[in-house]
């Protein structure tokens, strides 16, 4: 099964394809690799899995890994290609949008729940934070990922990418999530300046380009169409030109997850990484 791309997706078919992809996919890799401290032995839950690849390197640590998503083709392509990796011990699921719907599990089901680029996605983020609290055991972990809107927005603007409700600098991201979690622990992700360029040249130009449809008092019934017709407008362009030039229209690019760099306090950052813990029953509520 070949699955359909979008701007929301991350896959290994993908990887190749412009350095801003490779670039992206690095990130996520990274993201990935970050969490493997926190899910080795553990019973985790892939939030918002897409196509897999991250559920199944975390699988190669953990004692069990549930992905899950609301897309059912990214569900069946994860599946059909990593489904039977590992030790048995990773399967996929659909799941309904959240918050308005319960996630099929029951309460503290998982040590770890990993949600990479997800949240931005989410409206009511309070009951979305609760809801995957629920599925937490006592003492357990939330391992977040979500864009740094401090190196891709202007600070009044709405987000340029259609698919994000809203967008994050760091103290936000520690408010939301303290008001559910104890305790919450922030990470940058930043890369070498040669690679970095590549993501800020492009949210540079982007945010730029969508200024007059990102304003603050712009109506998302007004937003959300004409960022879509924009997007197409750009892909149009971009595909003109690479038959014209008869070659990709992008520079090499050698970068590696081991470049991405994840740690407090880093700058410029594209991510925020977040880690909260969950009340232990016996300590912290004492």
């Amino acid at each position: 099964m070949r699955l359909k791309r979008t701007t929301e997706r991350v896959s290994e078919d993908h990887a190749g394809l412009t350095a801003e992809d490779n670039f992206i996919f690095i990130c996520h890799v990274a993201a990935y690799r970050f969490a493997i401290d926190y899910v080795r032995d553990a019973d985790v839950l892939d939030l918002g899995c897409g196509t897999g690849f991250g559920s199944a390197m975390l699988a190669k640590h953990a004692r069990s890994v549930v992905g899950v998503d609301v897309a059912p083709d990214a569900v069946q392509f994860s599946t059909d290609r990593y489904g039977t990796s590992g030790d048995g011990n990773l399967t996929f699921r659909q799941i309904g949008p959240l918050p308005d719907t319960r996630m099929p599990f029951d309460d503290a089901s998982f040590d770890v729940v990993i949600c990479f680029q997800v949240i931005e996605h989410i409206h009511g983020v309070d009951s979305f934070l609760h809801e995957i609290a629920r599925v937490i055991r006592p003492g357990g972990s939330l391992v977040m990922a979500t864009p740094d809107r401090r190196w891709r927005l202007f600070d009044w603007q709405k987000p340029f990418n259609r698919f994000h409700v809203t967008e994050w600098n760091p103290q936000q991201m520690r408010e939301i999530m303290g008001r559910v979690f104890p305790q919450v622990e922030l990470f940058g992700m930043t890369a070498p300046p040669e690679m970095l360029r590549i993501e800020l040249d492009r949210c540079r130009k982007l945010r730029l380009v969508a200024v007059p449809l990102t304003l603050p008092f712009i109506p998302e019934g007004l937003r959300l169409p004409a960022l879509a017709a924009l997007t197409h407008i750009r892909d149009f362009v971009r595909g003109v030109v690479g038959q014209l030039r008869g070659r990709k229209e992008h520079a090499e690019f050698n970068g590696r997850e081991d470049d991405i760099t994840i740690a407090p306090n880093v700058s410029p950052s594209t991510n925020i990484i977040a880690v909260a813990r969950k009340a232990n029953e016996q300590s912290d509520l004492a």
